[in-house]
């Protein structure tokens, strides 16, 4: 709560909004999720924050590879999944180093419950 109405930017309260956007939007390229973070945020000037404290939002996700997944299909804007939406083989693939395209068309959506 202290991000949205104090602008106090901590690691958890934007894994948690990370993991609301796409929960229920999807996969989403890292600079889209800026978008929203900062939309839902109001702060002007969290990509900034993000940069100065965390390496920027990119670097901030790598963090948590229990809670997402980076594609690489893009070296500087990558989509990311939530790790949650994945089965079994999908995430086998992955761990190998194999990111099927189909999977940014079809990852399902879930509730923050499933976290």
């Amino acid at each position: 709560m202290d991000l949205i109405t104090e602008a106090i930017v901590t690691e958890r309260a934007l894994e948690t909004l990370a993991l609301e956007i796409l929960a229920t939007k999807g996969p989403l390229p890292v600079g889209e999720i800026g978008k929203v973070l900062a939309d839902i945020t109001s702060i002007p000037n969290l990509s900034q924050k993000l940069k100065e404290k965390f390496g920027g939002l990119k670097k901030f996700i790598e963090q948590f590879p229990t809670s997402f997944v980076i594609s690489n299909d893009h070296p500087f804007n990558p989509n990311v999944l939530l790790r949650a939406t994945l089965a079994p083989d999908q995430l086998e693939m992955i761990d190998n180093g194999m990111f099927p395209p189909q999977l940014l068309a079809k990852a399902k959506k879930v509730s923050m419950l499933d976290f």
